[in-house]
């Protein structure tokens, strides 16, 4: 294990980072440094491994310059002591008439050739030497520059059987956290996560921060599977919580990862790869890694061309909306129905929800499509309770996503939905899962206030699976708990999800809470949900989410559809 896979200049790290609101950022325009990677190679001393452009136009017309400046004793001596002590080497000399400032790092851990990268620095306005062209000024690590020139310069000197591959990984809800507690404390995250990285990852030639909350690592070595055992590593760094200004915060990250092939020669390309990888890895759900593929570069491309066509279907009214009912289990009534989004692409057919709707969230366009949903949503409420006057009212349950959530226009959103209908907020159910609470507890209390202000009804999705779920139920106002289906497919043969389902409809009964349970497919699970007090059920039991008039057709138009299931729900403990 490479202990210092890193640069450690010794110094206070910078408060420049990439948290800080945009408005903080000093504008910098710079030509990038001429770079010089060079082998320190037993008494033969420095020899030139590769060059970026900038150094190629400084030396083009004075090769023998280059070859002095390698050959300089000093500049051997300054190698040397940087690889020795593991810190950069600041050096300025004259050679052949012409002023060199110089800054020598040891950006690769020394496990075969002792590698340098000499950076050819310009004088800065203050007439000082500006040391920051290579580093990260948050963390002090090797930045995106740096990083793309060690790729090059190890790709140019790999030896036979080598594999080299990179793994980017980048923090699951950093910017919730930017947000929610600041960008002071997402640089103290940022900050501690490049240090315990610096403990070592295995095989790492070096590690660097790319931007943001995206981290980087270059691994070489013999083992077949070194770069999925580096990020391993990297994940596992993540998991003890990170105690922030007081604070607790539980970080997870994804990871992509790219290999170099035996024709890869360039930094751009396993960069390109290994972030089309960590995209595919990010929708997958958290803590997972993907090793690229050429698949994943032509379903990146599809996902592009979906991407273009959702926004075209948002824009031109290209989405619908189908019901699933939801079930009284007393009375087998359907009291409500849960919309959800459905897409017919034109030329695809069907594309399921699985698909477009991460493209949705990645893009940004899951806001302007919740807005679809309310309206649409709450004009089909209005339609029904125009047409069925006699029966008990019905209510419409929407799904809220976490951008929504932290966008800052769902009340207004909501509102202008319910005005827009004519209908009031009482037959509306916002479903909101756990994570889109975690931003900041104090914005999202006063938001549900808000929403409970114009009358909706708000319901806590997935409850069960997140990590602080009990203690959200005494700070917001919830109505409703949805067992997580994961319970519920569980309960015929798994003793924790039967003990699980029954706690959440106690503590609710306690709260005074209503319970729904989603994803029921058999008469089993509906026995033990109504034996266990459960109010309401949804799932393929009763039916699939259908398209408006076809689930007025079916549960509306009679009486009680579900009362076939008398047995069952008969044994409901309130009735």
């Amino acid at each position: 294990m490479a202990k210092r896979a890193l640069s450690t200049r010794q110094r206070q790290p910078s408060d420049k980072g990439l948290a800080k609101p945009p408005s903080a950022l000093p504008a910098v325009s710079r030509r990038p440094a001429p770079l010089i990677w060079a082998v320190m190679s037993g008494d033969d001393g420095l020899h030139c491994r590769a060059m970026n452009a900038a150094a190629k136009r400084l030396f083009a017309a004075a090769e023998d310059r280059l070859d002095a400046l390698l050959a300089h004793p000093e500049v051997i001596q300054a190698a040397c002591r940087a690889l020795r002590e593991k810190q950069d080497s600041i050096l300025e000399l004259t050679l052949n008439g012409a002023r060199h400032a110089l800054d020598i790092s040891p950006m690769v851990a020394a496990d075969g050739a002792a590698e340098i990268v000499i950076n050819v620095q310009s004088q800065s306005g203050s007439g000082g030497v500006d040391h920051d062209l290579l580093r990260d000024p948050l963390t002090a690590l090797p930045n995106l520059a740096a990083f793309s020139h060690a790729v090059t310069a190890a790709l140019a000197s790999r030896k036979p059987g080598e594999r080299l591959a990179i793994v980017l990984i980048n923090l699951n809800r950093f910017q919730s956290i930017n947000e929610g507690l600041g960008f002071e404390i997402a640089n103290e995250l940022l900050l501690e996560y490049a240090h315990r990285l610096s403990e070592g990852v295995p095989d790492a030639r070096l590690i660097a921060r790319l931007s943001g909350d995206e981290f980087a690592v270059l691994v070489v070595g013999q083992d077949a599977n070194l770069a999925q055992t580096a990020a391993r590593i990297m994940h596992e760094r993540l998991r003890a919580a990170f105690i922030l200004a007081g604070r607790v915060v539980h970080v997870s990250g994804s990871a992509g990862i790219a290999y170099a092939s035996p024709y890869t020669v360039s930094s751009e390309e396993l960069l390109r790869n290994a972030g089309i990888a960590l995209s595919r890895a990010r929708r997958d759900g958290v803590g997972r890694s993907i090793v690229y593929h050429d698949e994943l570069r032509a379903r990146a491309q599809s996902e592009f061309e979906l991407e273009a066509d959702l926004r075209r279907a948002i824009e031109n009214g290209g989405l619908d909306l189908h019901y699933q009912p939801i079930v009284s289990l007393k009375s087998g009534e359907v009291v409500g129905f849960e919309a959800l989004a459905r897409w017919t692409h034109p030329e695809r057919g069907l594309i399921p929800p699985n698909e477009f709707i991460p493209i949705a969230e990645a893009c940004g366009l899951i806001v302007p499509l919740g807005r679809f949903a309310l309206e649409s949503a709450c004009r089909q409420l209005a339609a029904w309770s125009s047409a069925y006057p006699r029966r008990a009212p019905l209510s419409c349950s929407v799904n809220v996503s976490s951008m929504q959530f932290r966008d800052g226009g769902l009340a207004g959103d909501v509102h202008r939905a319910l005005i827009g209908a004519g209908i009031h907020g009482n037959g509306l159910r916002l479903e909101i899962t756990e994570s889109a609470l975690m931003t900041n507890a104090e914005i999202a209390a006063d938001l549900l206030l808000d929403l409970k202000g114009l009358g909706v009804g708000l319901s806590l999705d997935d409850f069960g699976t997140g990590y602080s779920s009990l203690s959200y139920l005494n700070r917001f106002p919830f109505d409703t708990l949805k067992v997580d289906r994961s319970f519920v497919h569980d309960l015929g043969s798994n003793a924790e999800s039967l003990k699980i389902v029954h706690i959440i409809t106690q503590l609710a009964a306690t709260l005074g809470l209503s319970v729904i349970a989603e994803g029921v497919e058999t008469e089993g699970q509906l026995a033990e949900l109504s034996a266990l007090g459960c109010h309401y059920a949804q799932g393929f039991l009763f039916s699939k989410a259908l398209p408006a008039s076809e689930a007025a057709t079916r549960f509306l138009d009679v009486d009680a559809p579900f009362a076939r299931h008398g047995a069952v729900l008969t044994s409901h403990p309130d009735s």
